[in-house]
């Protein structure tokens, strides 16, 4: 189980074109993948990962071992929402735009859900999304 330390922090993939399925081509193979502080609702790193699915035939177990927690993609909802969520990854479909406006997105959505519910030391009333990505290949 994580501690307070690890729960504020967590990492999302965006595949790199937006959407997980490209035609003609089949799965994306280019992902971002972000570190996330949900505390301080900022981005703490922001690096570029390549899947190669030669060596890792199993994106979602593949993403797992990177330390991933969600995946946000442009894609409507499909059959390989059950091939992540079974590796504890959960997936938001239909989310238009760059991986900062995504992740932005999903920031301010948790910090909807957890009006009810605020997190200790501020949580979501800390300021405003800080954007100071490294942009790496990881």
């Amino acid at each position: 189980m994580k501690n307070n330390q690890q729960n504020s922090k967590t990492r999302i993939a965006v595949p790199y074109y937006g959407a997980l399925s490209l035609p003609h081509s089949g799965l994306s193979r280019l992902f971002f993948l972000a570190d996330v502080c949900i505390e301080t609702r900022s981005i703490e790193k922001i690096c570029i990962q390549v899947w190669n699915p030669k060596k890792f035939p199993n994106l979602s177990t593949w993403m797992r071992q990177l330390g991933t927690e969600g995946l946000i993609c442009s894609d409507n909802p499909s059959h390989h929402e059950t091939a992540f969520n079974s590796e504890g990854i959960w997936v938001q479909w239909r989310q238009e735009g760059e991986v900062h406006t995504v992740i932005e997105r999903w920031l301010r959505s948790r910090c909807k859900a957890l009006a009810f519910n605020p997190e200790p030391q501020g949580g979501c009333d800390a300021p405003g999304i800080t954007l100071e990505p490294l942009w790496q290949l990881c």
